[in-house]
């Protein structure tokens, strides 16, 4: 694995931890704009590290 592969792979479970802290906060009821924003911004940031960068146009 080279080293932008190995960067790609921790920014995507970097991106991913972060998002499944705000899913739960939606659960556990929070629901704010800014939060719901947050959310698709990053997966939106997700999609493009697997390889759809059209996706951060969004």
């Amino acid at each position: 694995m080279n080293s932008e592969a190995g960067y790609r792979d921790l920014e995507f479970q970097y991106v991913t931890a972060r998002l499944n802290v705000l899913y739960a906060r939606v659960r556990a009821g929070e629901a704010s704009p800014v939060l719901r924003e947050r959310i698709a911004r990053l997966e939106a940031l997700q999609q493009a590290l697997c390889g759809f960068p059209e996706a951060l146009a969004a």
